[in-house]
C-alpha cells in the first residue's frame, strides 16, 4: 500500500507538473524568452502540492501551505519582473546551443518535470497527516524564513548590481558564498520537511530538499560556474579561490 500511494503520488505530480509546463511553452511562443519556465517552476509546484493533496486544511496545516505560497509567489514574481519584463539575456539558456528555440523549449519541460514532481514529494505527508506537531512547525517555520529571507536579499543584491555595475557581484552575501541564494533556496525546502517530523512517513518529505540541493549542488551551480568563467576568466577563479562555493562562511 505505502508503496502504491508514493507511486500515485509521484505520477499525479508528474502529470500535472507536465501539463502546466505548457503554459510555459505558450508563454515562450510570446515573449521569445526561455527563462519564462523558471516562472512556472515555482507554479508547477504548486499546483501539483494543491491539487494533490486538495488542500488538506488539518491542524496547523495552512502553515505549510503558507509557506509552499510564499516561496512560489516571490520566486516567480522575481523572475517575472527582473528576466520576462526586461531586457535581460539569460546566458543559462542562449549558451545552449539547439537547432530549434522551440525544440529547446520542449526540451528543458522535459527534464524540469520530474525535477518539480520530486520536490512535490516535499509535502507527501499532508494526505496522511491529520496534524503537525508545533513544536517541529516552529523549528522548520524559523529555517524556512531564513531561507526565504536570504534568498530574497541574495537576489536583490544581484539584481541591483548588475543594474549599476558590470562583472562579478562580490557585496553582501555574494563576498560570503558563490551561491547564496541556491543555499537559502535548500534551507527553506528543509524547513518545510522539518515541519512533519513525527508524521506517518514523515521521512519521505526529505526526497525534496535532498533533490533540490543534488539539482543546486552538482548540476546548477557548477554549469553556472562554467558560464561565468568563460566571460569572466581568471577574475572569476579569484573569486572562486576566495569565497565558498556554496553555504556562506564555510568552504562547502
Amino acid at each position: 500500500m505505502i508503496i502504491e500511494s508514493v507511486f500515485h503520488y509521484f505520477l499525479s505530480a508528474i502529470f500535472i507538473c507536465f501539463f502546466t509546463l505548457f503554459g510555459a511553452l505558450i508563454s515562450f511562443w510570446i515573449t521569445k524568452k526561455h527563462s519564462i519556465i523558471d516562472v512556472f517552476w515555482g507554479i508547477g509546484i504548486t499546483m501539483a502540492i494543491i491539487n494533490i493533496t486538495k488542500f488538506n486544511f488539518g491542524d496547523l496545516h495552512w502553515a505549510i501551505y503558507l509557506m509552499v505560497g510564499l516561496w512560489s509567489l516571490r520566486l516567480s514574481c522575481f523572475i517575472l519582473f527582473t528576466r520576462i519584463l526586461t531586457p535581460h539575456v539569460d546566458r543559462r539558456y542562449s549558451n545552449m546551443n539547439h537547432r530549434s528555440p522551440t525544440g529547446l523549449m520542449l526540451k528543458q519541460i522535459l527534464i524540469q518535470t520530474p525535477l518539480q514532481a520530486l520536490l512535490v514529494f516535499t509535502t507527501y505527508p499532508l494526505v496522511l497527516s491529520s496534524s503537525i506537531e508545533p513544536v517541529y512547525l516552529a523549528l522548520g517555520g524559523l529555517l524556512f524564513m531564513i531561507g526565504f529571507i536570504g534568498e530574497s536579499l541574495a537576489d536583490a543584491q544581484l539584481h541591483a548590481f548588475k543594474q549599476h555595475q558590470k562583472g562579478i557581484c562580490t557585496s553582501g552575501l555574494w563576498a560570503y558564498s558563490r551561491h547564496p541564494n541556491y543555499f537559502f533556496e535548500c534551507l527553506m525546502w528543509l524547513g518545510i520537511s522539518i515541519s512533519f517530523i513525527g508524521q506517518p512517513l514523515w521521512a519521505i518529505s526529505f526526497i525534496g530538499p535532498l533533490s533540490i540541493f543534488i539539482i543546486m549542488y552538482f548540476i546548477t551551480g557548477p554549469y553556472t560556474e562554467k558560464c561565468s568563467l568563460e566571460r569572466h576568466g581568471d577574475v572569476f577563479k579569484q573569486y572562486q579561490s576566495n569565497t565558498s562555493y556554496f553555504v556562506p562562511w564555510r568552504n562547502f
